[in-house]
C-alpha cells in the first residue's frame, strides 16, 4: 500500500510506462486539478479494455497535468516511464 506524489509530466506528449512485480490491486492515475484530487485511472491507446491496472507495458492515451501510481496491494512494484515531447 505504498503511496507516491503525483508528477507533472503534461509537456510530454507521449509517455511509455512499464510497471513490474507483483502487481494484485493497482491504478496508473491521473488528474487535471492541481490538488490532485478526483484522479482518474489512465488507459493504453492499444489495449479494449484499456485501464492501466496491471503489470505490462503500456502507451497512455491521455495527458493529464498530474500522473501518479496507486498501490493497493503488491509486492515488489516497480513504475518507470520513458517521456518524450
Amino acid at each position: 500500500g505504498d503511496s507516491c506524489l503525483p508528477v507533472a509530466l503534461s509537456n510530454f506528449s507521449d509517455k511509455t510506462v512499464t510497471i513490474e512485480g507483483t502487481v494484485t490491486t493497482f491504478a496508473l492515475q491521473g488528474s487535471n486539478l492541481q490538488d490532485f484530487s478526483n484522479p482518474r485511472t489512465l488507459n493504453d491507446v492499444n489495449l479494449s479494455p484499456s485501464a492501466i491496472t496491471a503489470a505490462g507495458v503500456y502507451t497512455i492515451k491521455e495527458n493529464p497535468l498530474l500522473i501518479a501510481p496507486l498501490l493497493t496491494t503488491g509486492a515488489g512494484v516497480t513504475v518507470s516511464m520513458v517521456c518524450e515531447r
